[in-house]
């Protein structure tokens, strides 16, 4: 199975084409615009492809021997031409690859408006509204071109070269690490083995067609996860609860309590009290001090997230029934990533 990755010098994309190297059957063909981009997996030994897939001919001769497409490729820069390179991407590998090859398009649950972390509106970002809109490109893709697609779902991602898994290593170390509900809520998080397994689930055609949430097999609560990584430290794991997230009551006291204190709306309050007769100016300033004591007494004993992570929702999700449970591939070694081998850089 020839598995073509493209944005491979993406974080995760360049991690999972360097865990696909060594399934068995499996040759990995990451794809670079140029030399630059591939230096790193080159330097791991990894043969690099280079070009635009985004030209026809060029795509033609980096995807037509490939008989998986994995996508993890975005396009960058002003929004309009972001938008016509990343659904020219998407054409480019349903109509250049082989013919009967299959499509993994990497999308991400912020394509939900409520996968935000608490406090934040409900509303999708400019990446998952972009990413929303490629997912419908993919499936209008597959149908133009007859090639299977999976649009697979990507949550937080963490492994070896994932910026979180450094984070959450560091949290551990430090404890104790404050998570809501003691961390039995369920993360959104999904380990790169998870991601390199279910391109192989692509290519060999294990799960229909169609879109899926690609997260942990099956879901890792956020007190799984740092587990995990406290075993892999050596240390025992603590954790606290944190304070839950206010109800929309107290977000509409919290408004009310910024309005109040707005300069001009307390001048004007000022203002109003000094006409009261005195008693009354005594228990206003009374209860103005109790409160406000009550809220910095609060503000000391609050205990926030340790990472802003731990606050997104839990969402129902719907995982490649197929998937191998992500403890036990990392179990087996599976998400190890092999030092380079010393000596100049690869080629190509």
């Amino acid at each position: 199975m020839r598995v073509a990755v493209l944005g491979a010098n993406g974080q995760v994309g360049s991690e999972v084409c360097l865990l696909l190297r060594g399934a068995p059957g499996v040759e990995v063909v990451p794809i670079c615009r140029n030399r630059s981009g591939s230096a790193f997996l080159r330097w791991h030994g990894l043969p690099c492809r280079h070009g635009s897939v985004a030209d026809a001919a060029q795509a033609r001769d980096l995807l037509s021997d490939c008989d998986v497409v994995a996508n993890f490729a975005l396009a960058v820069g002003r929004p309009r031409e972001s938008r016509t390179a990343n659904a020219l991407l998407i054409r480019q590998a349903a109509e250049a690859s082989a013919p009967e090859a299959r499509i993994a398009y990497f999308s991400t649950l912020s394509v939900h408006a409520r996968f935000q972390p608490a406090g934040s509106p409900r509303s999708r970002s400019a990446y998952g509204v972009e990413k929303l809109r490629c997912e419908r490109d993919a499936r209008a893709a597959a149908k133009r071109w007859g090639k299977p697609t999976w649009i697979l779902r990507l949550g937080h991602v963490s492994g070896a070269l994932q910026g979180i898994h450094h984070e959450l290593r560091r949290l551990v170390l430090a404890g104790p690490v404050t998570v809501p509900e003691e961390g039995r809520r369920s993360s959104n998080l999904v380990h790169t083995v998870t991601v390199a397994e279910a391109v192989l689930r692509v290519g060999l055609g294990s799960d229909p067609p169609g879109t899926y949430d690609l997260l942990s097999a099956p879901l890792w609560t956020w007190r799984d996860v740092l587990a995990e990584e406290a075993a892999a430290a050596g240390v025992p794991l603590r954790i606290l609860s944190a304070d839950p997230a206010g109800d929309g009551r107290g977000l509409l006291r919290g408004v009310a309590a910024r309005l109040l204190a707005a300069p001009r709306t307390r001048e004007l309050a000022l203002s109003l009290i000094a006409h009261l007769p005195e008693k009354l100016n005594l228990e206003a300033q009374s209860r103005h001090f109790r409160r406000r004591a009550a809220a910095e007494i609060a503000a000391l004993r609050a205990r926030p997230a340790s990472h802003a992570a731990f606050t997104f929702p839990a969402l129902e999700a719907r995982l490649l029934p197929s998937l191998t449970p992500t403890a036990r591939l990392l179990e087996e070694g599976r998400g190890r990533i092999a030092p380079p081998l010393p000596g100049p850089i690869g080629e190509p």
